[in-house]
């Protein structure tokens, strides 16, 4: 029996073998699927590498190549210059440490849990000095944002919060937000910030702690890590979306949130999920094809 197919939707694979009906593909690997769904073509293979080293942490400025580019290795933080050489920026860091960034008016600030700086005009940027009576040092996260005024910092399950636009200072008797869990996801878009922690994720939404209500969007979490930010005018939607989005994979596959707390589970109802997952890292991007894709690296 031949089956002629003239759309593809992607993969399915929470139904029984047999019971996987055309458009859907039990499996692929290495191909693309057009925006239209009616070309599958192989991904182009790996090109030469762009800088010789051992990297993580990989940071881009949008817009790129002409962007900032940021990268750890070994306990150097570095910028990536467009020719492939480095500059260091600092090199006292604890070795494997994940780092995670964001740009403020063109400071790029990082952290990785035990160290918080910035980068102002290709160099290491120094905060104001505190006084004994001006509040306390902002603490280093595992997770790092920005929101309304205010520097947010990760650890476990606390985030911490600056000082309106005085991202090196915080008051800590007052300035936390405490979680019953382990937080893996902490993004703002416009009117709120997606949180994730233990087996939830909800909505922060208002513009300042004190604020906040609390939306609960789903009973599983986010994978540490996995979490990037876009343009939403490339979800596909019937009334065209503006602003900012966040993408992230959770533990029933890749998940996306809009303004006001909305979410959509694009895999829960057509594969299942890796078990066991960790950690990752995920980006947006423009293929050579021309189409915008997430691509998400996922450890368990």
């Amino acid at each position: 029996m031949t089956i002629k197919l003239q759309a593809f939707k992607g993969i399915k694979d929470v139904c029984d073998a047999k019971e996987t009906q055309p458009p859907y593909l039990r499996e692929a690997s290495n191909v693309d699927i057009d925006d239209e769904g009616k070309k599958v073509s192989r991904r182009p293979g790996f090109g030469a590498a762009f800088v010789a080293g051992n990297y993580h942490s990989l940071w881009p400025q949008r817009p790129t190549p002409s962007g900032l580019m940021l990268g750890v290795t070994g306990t150097t933080l570095r910028i990536i210059n467009p020719g492939g050489s480095t500059t260091i920026i600092r090199s006292d860091l604890a070795p494997n440490l994940t780092m995670d960034y964001v740009e403020v008016n063109g400071q790029v600030y990082y952290s990785n849990g035990q160290v918080l700086g910035f980068v102002e005009n290709q160099a290491d940027g120094i905060f104001p000095t505190i006084s004994k009576l001006g509040g306390s040092r902002m603490p280093a996260g595992q997770i790092i944002e920005f929101y309304e005024e205010r520097l947010y910092t990760i650890q476990g399950g606390r985030a911490t919060y600056s000082e309106p636009w005085d991202f090196g200072r915080t008051a800590l008797r007052k300035n936390i937000l405490q979680f019953p869990g382990q937080i893996t996801m902490w993004k703002a878009v416009k009117d709120g910030i997606y949180c994730s922690f233990g087996t939830q994720t909800v909505f922060l939404q208002g513009a300042q702690p004190s604020q906040f209500i609390i939306i609960p969007v789903s009973d599983y979490a986010a994978v540490r890590g996995t979490v990037v930010k876009f343009d939403a005018s490339l979800v596909s939607s019937n009334t065209p979306l503006q602003g900012d989005a966040v993408m992230w994979y959770s533990d029933k596959g890749p998940c996306v949130g809009l303004q006001g707390g909305l979410m959509i589970n694009h895999g829960m109802t057509k594969y299942n999920s890796p078990a066991n997952l960790v950690s990752g890292a995920g980006i947006v991007r423009k293929t050579t094809k021309g189409f915008y894709q997430s691509l998400t690296i996922l450890q368990n």
